[in-house]
């Protein structure tokens, strides 16, 4: 009779437990964010960064909780302490490496030698996992929302972290950086799986990010990264088909698919060739607009 008694207890205890990892990690990673904003500019106005983690935090503590859950053995092994704030996203077992590793990303986790010889591998040795992982709970959160993190991880790395990143993106990255543009486009420098979630490591621009001293511009200043950003849109704009290519499709450069992320992603069944098909797309479910 105690026995039964006692089993739902012991699963409410468990989930509970969850429940409180996953707002203790949700508050130090928000606390991190606001400590590095109050470093670099102790006179900054955290409104607007305090209204968006106001509206998001129930889901972000949920997607945490369900992320923990879902974890293996093995990675609450490497992360046994959770007073880092980046610890829940440290790699776990052995990762497959889906883009291979730039050299920079091998120097991030040994220090700066580069001994490795990773062109036959398909998953990480674990040597470098810890590195990477080091790097990682050593680095700085840039950016967050929801489930995806972008960590800084020296003055020129970041790596992106996800449960939901689109290997598009690096297809679209090495595409755009082919050409030659004049802009600044980020250097895919690898990527990597683990679990749930895809590490895709980037270059790092030097330099504040532009919300820390926005408040601080001129008019004149504002009005000149207006037009900057302009110039770099009507550039990406003004790319033109490559002849040596089969009929242009509307979608990713690499595989020519076209994706409705808007609230929930939609991926097109069939190749879209001209903008009729592509309107049709994207309007011709109820309340798509």
């Amino acid at each position: 009779m105690s026995g039964s008694g006692n089993s739902p207890s012991v699963s409410s205890s468990s989930k509970e437990s969850a429940a409180d990892k996953a707002c203790k990690l949700a508050n130090r990673v928000i606390l991190a964010q606001i400590q590095t904003k109050l470093k670099r500019n102790p006179t900054t106005n955290l409104s607007p960064f305090l209204r968006q983690q106001s509206e998001s935090y129930d889901e972000f503590v949920a997607n945490l909780a369900a992320a923990q859950n879902a974890e293996s053995d093995s990675e609450d092994e490497d992360c046994p302490d959770l007073s880092n704030e980046l610890c829940g996203l440290v790699l776990g077992g052995s990762p497959e490496i889906i883009h291979a590793l730039h050299d920079r990303v091998l120097k991030l986790s040994s220090g700066g030698v580069t001994t490795f010889n990773l062109d036959n591998s398909k998953n990480l040795p674990m040597d470098i996992v810890a590195g990477l992982n080091e790097a990682i709970q050593g680095g700085e959160v840039l950016w967050r929302l929801h489930d995806t993190f972008v960590i800084g991880l020296g003055s020129s790395e970041v790596v992106k972290i996800s449960t939901s990143l689109d290997l598009d993106e690096i297809s679209n990255l090495e595409y755009l950086n082919s050409l030659s543009l004049g802009i600044p486009i980020p250097l895919c420098l690898g990527a990597l799986r683990s679990g749930r979630r895809v590490y895709l490591f980037m270059s790092r621009a030097s330099g504040q990010p532009l919300e820390m001293v926005w408040p601080q511009l001129t008019p004149l200043h504002k009005t000149s990264i207006q037009q900057q950003l302009i110039q770099m849109f009507t550039t990406l704009r003004s790319i033109h088909p490559s002849t040596a290519r089969e009929e242009m499709k509307i979608g990713s450069f690499a595989s020519g698919i076209c994706k409705d992320i808007r609230r929930c992603q939609r991926v097109s069944i069939k190749p879209i060739y001209n903008e009729i098909d592509f309107n049709d797309f994207l309007c011709h479910e109820e309340k798509r607009t």
